[in-house]
């Protein structure tokens, strides 16, 4: 798709609908991105990003408007990843670029549901770590670039305070990667 910011809001996605992508921190929500759903725009996502630093001339703060554009890269057109803009003073410009994980050097298990977002450039990049919402469908993850179908997370252990919080831990579970409500 074109790169041609429109400006990003939270105006087409169904009412009460959670954000596909999202990323929190200290429990705060930082990153929320739904598709695009208005045919007429030229973005494939419209969120909000919680930017902790300056990024170009985008003013940190919380819940500023994000366009983002999935991409293929030229060497290989299977693989993708999501550039997002907003608007500062200087007009649209890319503040973030976004990955996702399909396989790791490190022997861990890969769940087909996780991102990494590197904001900002150089010495003020911070790098945010997202996560694909249960509610995004299989034909989002594939359009993303998701390489294999989600693989459920095993749950966590509960604390051993009794028989409750060993039946909860599934529930807590899967509370977790489901997508905050906006």
């Amino acid at each position: 798709m074109s790169n041609s910011p429109a400006p990003a809001t939270t105006e087409n996605k169904p009412a009460g609908a959670k954000p596909f992508i999202y990323a929190r921190k200290n429990k705060t929500n930082i990153l929320a991105l739904w598709p695009e759903t208005n045919p007429d725009k030229k973005r494939d996502l419209n969120g909000k990003i919680t930017l902790t630093k300056d990024v170009g001339s985008v003013k940190a703060g919380a819940d500023i408007p994000i366009s983002g554009f999935i991409k293929a890269q030229n060497a290989d057109p299977s693989k993708k990843f999501i550039t997002f803009s907003a608007k500062g003073d200087n007009g649209y410009e890319q503040i973030a670029i976004a990955n996702v994980v399909n396989s790791r050097s490190d022997d861990e298990p890969v769940y087909f549901d996780s991102l990494v977002v590197h904001v900002g450039k150089g010495e003020n990049e911070e790098i945010i770590s997202a996560r694909l919402a249960l509610e995004a469908t299989p034909e989002f993850a594939t359009s993303i670039g998701f390489k294999s179908a989600r693989i459920a997370r095993p749950a966590k252990e509960a604390p051993a305070a009794g028989a409750e919080s060993a039946a909860a831990a599934p529930a807590a579970a899967q509370e977790e990667a489901s997508a905050p409500s906006y």
